[in-house]
């Protein structure tokens, strides 16, 4: 059993673009069933609960140590992670990376011609499954980065309805069965957040 765990996303900013679109905030954490969203930092980084690492980055992405937060309800029905996106430039390279300082395994490849995605995935918590690390290759990359989050939400209507034109019509998700739905860049969030579907 993988007892690596996702305590966090340190993002930039500050709270209130979050609240706009429906996440409650305590403080400057937004915390979900399988890890949270810390609100402040310089940069994107992650913090990372269960064994010490051997290392403090993975490809120049900070990673720190801590605690998993107690879980937060939401206006606009999030519970939990789905995933969160690191773009590359190369994809073995930065999954090897993962394997390596993470101690997560690639579980599948994915590729479509116009886009290569890996997936790996953090261990579960009480509640919830851990969140699913998909590194996405782009030659357009310069660096290694967190480039974005899709948050599982009850009821992905209500949340659109919601948000005051901020988050688009829900679309069929990649993953058979579910929906996704994005929200605006004019929302002022410092990375891509998307909401999703069981």
């Amino acid at each position: 059993m993988n007892d690596v765990r996702l305590a966090a996303i340190r993002v930039p900013g500050s709270v209130e673009p979050w609240t706009g679109v429906g996440f409650a905030a305590d403080g400057d954490a937004i915390s979900f069933d399988n890890g949270a969203l810390s609100v402040g930092a310089d940069d994107c980084s992650l913090v990372i609960a269960g064994p010490a690492l051997a290392r403090s980055d993975l490809e120049g992405i900070v990673l720190d140590h801590g605690d998993l937060m107690p879980s937060g309800r939401h206006p606009n029905g999030a519970v939990e992670f789905d995933h969160v996106v690191v773009m590359t430039d190369s994809l073995e390279r930065t999954s090897a990376a993962i394997e390596e300082v993470l101690g997560l395994e690639q579980r599948r490849v994915r590729d479509t011609g116009a886009v290569r995605q890996a997936f790996h995935r953090f261990g579960d918590v009480d509640v919830a499954r851990g969140c699913i690390v998909e590194v996405v290759q782009r030659p357009d990359v310069e660096r290694t980065a967190v480039w974005g989050v899709v948050v599982i939400v009850e009821d992905i209507d209500t949340a659109v309805a919601a948000a005051d034109g901020l988050i688009a019509q829900p679309k069929e998700a990649v993953q058979a069965g579910r929906r996704i739905a994005t929200v605006s860049r004019a929302a002022g969030l410092p990375l891509a957040v998307a909401l999703m579907t069981r």
